[in-house]
């Protein structure tokens, strides 16, 4: 064998110890979802605990991949789907994750959306904003429309003006004033 065959050997073998182990291929399913995407939308659509019927179906999850949705960001659709199962809807419909990504939305920011999601239901918070029905006492039901916690009691006038005049000050120890004596002519 030739020196300059050997070195060549070497060099590949380099290569192959350098790149490591070689990933097993992922398997994907008949509507080209990888098997553990598919496993799981079967047990969404199996969970009868739900308020309402899961989202992300297959049928969903296939029309996701051909817009271009990674199987990591269909993985977050379903997490999120399981995570609001007893709320009227997904705060981030597949639909309209579609809509975005057409109106020039990059992927990475739908993934951020998703995950800031997840978080929020994952501790147990409620949603953001949103509505509720309520019962007055004549027995006439009102949509209340709200965002932030509605049920987080309102701060005093005195508490409030405590917090602006606490921020006021934490304005005023950042500011820098540099006041330069008047120069004579």
């Amino acid at each position: 064998m030739s020196a300059k065959k050997l070195r060549l050997s070497v060099l590949a073998f380099a290569i192959l110890l350098l790149a490591g182990p070689v990933a097993p291929a992922q398997t994907t399913g008949p509507a080209g979802l990888s098997e553990e995407a598919m496993a799981d939308i079967d047990t969404l659509e199996r969970d009868r605990g739900r308020r309402r019927k899961p989202v992300v179906t297959q049928d969903e999850a296939r029309k996701l991949l051909e817009a271009g949705f990674t199987d990591e960001l269909i993985h977050l659709f379903i997490r999120l789907d399981r995570l609001t199962g007893q709320q009227e809807r997904m705060p981030i419909t597949p639909a309209q994750a579609r809509e975005l990504k057409n109106s020039g939305v990059s992927l990475e920011t739908i993934r951020l959306m998703l995950e800031s999601e997840i978080a929020l239901f994952a501790e147990g918070g409620r949603p953001q904003a949103g509505r509720k029905v309520i019962t007055r006492p004549d027995g006439r039901k009102v949509i209340v429309y709200f965002s932030g916690d509605p049920n987080r009691p309102r701060k005093t006038l005195e508490q409030r003006q405590e917090e602006e005049l606490r921020r006021a000050w934490e304005l005023l120890e950042k500011l820098q004033i540099h006041v330069y004596p008047h120069r004579k002519r």
